[in-house]
């Protein structure tokens, strides 16, 4: 039952993208806000107690900073300007203002083990897209789906898991949209659908190459937009040509079973017809994949491959919509890439009906990968510097000048001094390190571990192992509205000596900020409760442990002291997010 009058939560009707309807989630919320199973006050863990002590908001800070300053000293890393000891594993449910902020703090203080729940699931469209279109999200809005003519979805089924993407798929079909669905399974979007291709689980890959191949033989390329837009007639060094024998592009590792992508490289522009362009080359690869191929290796029959290859070819601008069941495959960021692949060739990447859609749960996953929450990018998906790229010059001759501009505004932006003094004091990982949380974990190098809304135990696939890495700890951070599994994986830890706060945060509902959605729309909400009990909102807690190390680090006239401005701890909770936006646009 709920503690106080449960609050309603309605759709707006304006709204742009659900037009005044509410997911289950949505609808959930409601119930979230009023639960009595909240956490309303700071919550303390001694070592090798039994049981949780109230403490005073300065108290819980004190701990947190304290124990933060305590571990970059002992196991910071001049050389890579990393303190090896930290570890931040950030929320996809938090607003893009307390992303930003907690982003900003683990890198001025030199955390490299920084990632959040996009790892698990969309870590595939991340690399994939990155790679080839220079994004990491969804290309059109959903209301671009309307103009479509044709619509694939692959591995995702949004009429039970993104009901109000779903309604706009309602809409493609009354206009006349046919909708193919690649799935093992009958979901309830694949009962829905014209066709349902029910492959083999783990093709998908090979489906989609197929679809490559048939599009490039019967030569429906859009060669205008390639041309334009593209990189499809420029010429491959010879150095970074396929060897057709074995699949392999130039520069191919055996040791270390990689590219050395230094090789890749254009001895200039030529036209789509070279032999030696990226479209010619296109076509060498994929011709392998015959329509035999495909149907020997998916299980499909060659009438349902025609068929898709039809509508894809054939009727106009295709969308393309995927989820977890593509990205979560060891095969997901060939498979995202080649559904990429397909729609550069076709020219739908800029047109109205075409596009590629990534399915994504929650409702800031977006939002956070744009704001470097994953370890290997920097706010804005431009890649985090690596100890090859000593200095901006570096890191422009790796990336281009394009990256190491972007580069120099958000170190303007973050640091207090120079950009060049600010960015040696950016952590160094090594090219080929993972940094995710449950790697470091494994590793067994934390000393500190802070979450926000996060709850590793839970949603690992080896919640035992977590449990006894978690038990190695000196100190974890627990920044969440509820107790979760995490903050009380002591009670099966024997023996435990690890020091646990849990601290209360505020509800989407009792603070401001935004969230970009699935289609990359930024959203700004305003607060509509004030928060319940103790609770603090999220960045509110992160400026108070920043100040708070901002004047450990200059008593201690620390090297990274000038790159950690303290920021206005008088400031409301209104202008600070208001604030912290504004430097997100800049």
């Amino acid at each position: 039952e709920p503690a106080e009058p449960v609050p309603r939560f309605r759709g707006d009707a304006a709204h742009p993208v659900n037009h005044g309807a509410l997911c289950a989630r949505g609808a959930a919320a409601t119930f979230e806000v009023s639960s009595r199973e909240r956490l309303l006050t700071p919550l303390r863990r001694a070592p090798g107690q039994r049981e949780w002590t109230t403490i005073a908001w300065d108290e819980a800070l004190d701990i947190v900073s304290r124990g933060l300053l305590d571990a970059r000293a002992r196991t910071f890393d001049a050389a890579r300007a990393a303190a090896t000891g930290i570890g931040f594993f950030g929320g996809a449910t938090a607003m893009n203002e307390e992303v930003w902020l907690f982003v900003r703090l683990a890198r001025m203080l030199g955390v490299l083990d920084l990632d959040h729940q996009g790892r698990s699931c969309h870590a595939a469209t991340t690399a994939a897209l990155g790679a080839t279109l220079g994004i990491t999200g969804a290309t059109h809005d959903w209301a671009s789906l309307l103009d479509a003519r044709s619509i694939v979805i692959i591995g995702a089924n949004p009429a039970d898991a993104h009901p109000i993407a779903a309604r706009y798929l309602h809409g493609a079909r009354a206009r006349g949209a046919r909708v193919t669905v690649i799935d093992p399974r009958a979901s309830r979007t694949a009962q829905g659908a014209d066709l349902h291709l029910s492959l083999r689980p783990g093709t998908d890959l090979m489906l989609l190459c197929g679809l490559i191949n048939q599009l490039l033989a019967r030569q429906r390329e859009d060669t205008a937009w390639l041309e334009q837009r593209s990189d499809a007639g420029f010429l491959i060094d010879a150095a970074a040509e396929l060897n057709a024998e074995n699949g392999r592009f130039g520069g191919w590792d055996t040791s270390r079973r990689g590219y050395d992508t230094r090789v890749w490289s254009y001895r200039g522009q030529g036209h789509l017809t070279d032999a030696s362009s990226v479209l010619s080359a296109l076509r060498r690869h994929f011709a392998r994949y015959t329509e035999a191929m495909v149907c020997a290796v998916t299980g499909l029959n060659p009438d349902d491959v025609r068929a898709l290859a039809d509508r894809v070819c054939d009727t106009g601008p295709t969308a393309v919509i995927f989820s977890m069941g593509v990205t979560q495959q060891l095969s997901g960021v060939a498979t995202v890439r080649a559904a990429a692949i397909l729609q550069a060739l076709l020219g739908n990447l800029e047109r109205a009906g075409g596009g590629l859609y990534p399915m994504k749960g929650h409702a800031n996953i977006q939002g956070a990968t744009d704001l470097g929450g994953l370890y290997h990018h920097l706010p804005g998906a431009i890649p985090a510097p690596t100890v090859d790229e000593p200095d901006l010059e570096a890191y422009a001759a790796r990336y281009g000048e394009a990256p190491a501009r972007h580069l120099r505004r958000l170190l303007r932006v973050w640091a207090a001094d120079r950009a060049e003094a600010a960015y040696t004091r950016l952590p160094k990982r090594r090219d080929g390190d993972h940094h995710s949380l449950h790697a470091a974990l494994a590793r067994g190098d934390l000393e500190v571990v802070m979450l926000l809304g996060q709850n590793p135990v839970h949603g690992s696939g080896n919640p035992r192992a977590v449990e006894q890495a978690l038990g190695r700890l000196r100190l974890l951070v627990s920044i969440d509205p509820f107790i979760n599994e995490t903050a009380r994986f002591w009670e099966r830890v024997p023996g435990c000596a690890t020091e646990v706060l849990a601290l209360p945060s505020a509800m989407f509902a009792e603070k401001p900020g935004s969230r970009t959605n699935a289609c990359r729309r930024v959203q700004w909400q305003n607060s509509c409760l004030a928060p319940r009990g103790d609770s603090r909102p999220d960045g509110v807690m992160l400026r108070d442990i920043w100040t708070r190390i901002a004047v450990g680090l200059q008593m201690g006239r620390d090297e990274g002291a000038a790159s950690v401005g303290a920021p206005d701890d008088a400031e409301s909770t209104d202008t600070l997010y208001r604030r912290l936006h504004r430097e997100i646009t800049a």
